[in-house]
């Protein structure tokens, strides 16, 4: 017996060292990256972003909710003797036959919201291979830093020997993350953009979004000590707000939604002004096509659970002569900003949008006659097969009983 643990002990002991030498002799090299990175609309970002490539690839300023796409090179050399035959190909790390593609998320790792291996033609050079970065979008007003590995592991050996089973070539990234800033007393902000507004304090400070049309404007004091806070307004439409609550009455709805809902810190209420959306509908002949009253136009404020409140008693009508763009619009003092809908017609809050059904009358009907009772059922015997299996265990029991005695 002792023999036989021996000789398993050995070959249990021979496994491990043989494992442990496998894992020595795997290789860890860098990826061989070009030194381009672009967003995603094809234009260089290296200089935009202070991108910088070297043991680790870092950039001093990545804005928040962006891709960029960093282009994977032909010179990754796994035994790295300096032989450009020995040299692995992007498109050979590409291959997901030949490599497995992982992420390994480190600090702040949460603000990434995807790294992808992708095929591109960004350059318009032909379609490369890239290493895809995309952030999440955040409403933090300072920069964080957020460092993760991305690496390409063999999953078997090179016919040419290039490389082993197990060998990974490795990226390691450093990027800080931020929302641009605007500073001073004024911004004109493109409605959608990701931006932070740093206000100047004890001045009157002045934001204006906008596209195509100008969509609101927020005036305000700031006091001695105002906070930068994230000043991004969607115009995206909410379909599940439209469904339940303007589709029913048939109405057209416009979304005015300040992400992140925050505050202002000013001495007073600050201003805001929503522009009349409806207050430049003319078709390509110079001919009105929607004429809206402004006395038909309700505004509703959306709360945290997604119900509408009614705000347009508060609201007041100002003409072109007295707002800022020179558009006609209601205006409100406010502490916070949140999200708002306007619309052509009451959205009837009062049946949340949707009509209720009439209640179901109740009619008095005869109970039907309770069932006769049937024959009681034909006895099984079970009953008595329990008792006497009962009686066979104690009699079994006592005959051991006394057989243990009699020993």
């Amino acid at each position: 017996m002792k023999k036989m643990l021996a000789m398993l002990l050995a070959v249990v002991l021979a496994g491990s060292f043989a494992g442990v030498c496998a894992l020595a002799y795997s290789i860890t090299t860098d990826t061989h990256l070009t030194g381009e990175a672009y967003d995603a609309d094809g234009d260089s970002v290296v200089g935009d972003y202070n991108f910088a490539f070297g043991d680790k690839v870092s950039a001093d300023f990545v804005p928040a909710g962006k891709k960029i796409y960093i282009e994977i090179g032909d010179g990754t050399n796994f035994l790295n003797d300096g032989d450009t035959t020995h040299n692995v190909s992007a498109d050979e790390l590409a291959d997901s036959g030949e490599f497995n593609f992982r992420l390994d998320r480190d600090k702040n790792g949460s603000l990434l919201d995807s790294v992808k291996l992708v095929t591109k033609n960004l350059d318009g050079s032909g379609r490369k291979n890239y290493i895809e970065i995309k952030l999440k979008e955040t409403t933090r007003t300072e920069e964080r830093k957020v460092t993760f590995d991305v690496y390409f592991k063999a999953r078997h050996a090179d016919d040419g020997d290039r490389w082993e089973s197990g060998d990974i070539a490795n990226t390691r990234f450093e990027l800080w993350v931020d929302n641009p800033v605007e500073d001073g007393d004024y911004a004109d902000i493109e409605a959608g953009q990701n931006v932070v507004f740093n206000p100047i304090s004890n001045e009157r400070n002045t934001i204006s979004w906008g596209a195509d049309d100008d969509v609101a404007c927020l005036e305000f004091e700031a006091d001695d000590d105002s906070r930068k806070f994230y000043a991004k307004l969607s115009t995206k439409i909410d379909r599940d707000i439209y469904e339940e609550y303007g589709d029913p009455v048939n109405a057209e709805l416009f979304f005015r939604t300040f992400v992140g809902s925050p505050s202002i810190d000013s001495t007073s209420r600050a201003t805001l002004t929503l522009y009349n959306p409806w207050n430049d509908c003319y078709d390509w002949y110079g001919s009105r096509y929607r004429d809206v009253r402004p006395r038909d136009v309700h505004i509703y404020l959306v709360d945290s659970d997604g119900y509408l409140e009614d705000l347009t008693d508060r609201m007041t009508y100002a003409d072109e002569d007295d707002t800022e763009a020179g558009i006609d619009g209601w205006k409100i003092r406010v502490r916070s900003l949140g999200t708002y809908v306007i619309s052509d017609r009451d959205l009837e809050l009062d049946w949340g949008g949707i009509e209720e059904a009439p209640p179901i009358e109740k009619t008095e009907e005869t109970p039907p006659p309770a069932p006769k009772p049937g024959p009681a059922p034909a006895p099984t015997g079970s009953h008595d097969a329990v008792g006497v299996s009962v009686m066979l265990a104690v009699a079994s029991a006592t005959a051991f009983a006394l057989t243990r005695k009699r020993r």
